[in-house]
């Protein structure tokens, strides 16, 4: 099974339907993990053959399931390196430290570009915009690579 892991939140991600939409063009299931029981959900994300998530809190079910390398859509270091580096660990940061072998970061820009913004917000709280030509690439690779 290949899964995209996401909230389903526009606030997340301003193009949310539309890259949602190019994950199911390339036979990903899109996984809101509110949908199902924990007991459903955490096999599945293990089991995974491929696992992309969206960034923030969605990253914890990958860490209490995953131990093989996923996906992640991350804000553009451009943009996170403005945030004050002593509140880094913060948030997810943390916690996303535990996976830095396993987690692969697709960069992805702020939705409002601004630096008050990048400097005020932690890193995971920024809404993203996917770049859907990109991603794209990305994943008919994946799926030329899988065959």
């Amino acid at each position: 099974e290949r899964i995209f892991l996401c909230s389903q939140r526009q606030e997340r991600i301003l193009n949310l339907d539309a890259v949602a939409g190019l994950f199911r063009d390339h036979g990903y299931v899109v996984l809101d993990p509110t949908s199902i029981t924990p007991h459903q959900l955490l096999p599945r994300l293990r089991q995974a053959s491929t696992l992309w998530c969206e960034h923030g809190s969605m990253v914890m079910n990958a860490l209490l399931s995953r131990d093989r390398p996923y996906r992640l859509l991350e804000l553009s270091p451009l943009n996170s390196c403005r945030y004050p580096s002593e509140l880094q660990m913060l948030g997810g940061g943390v916690y996303n430290s535990f996976h830095l072998g396993l987690i692969k970061p697709f960069y992805c820009q702020a939705a409002v570009d601004s630096v008050r913004l990048d400097r005020q917000l932690h890193p995971y709280q920024r809404q993203l915009v996917v770049d859907l030509a990109a991603l794209r690439q990305e994943l008919d690779r994946e799926g030329r690579s899988a065959q």
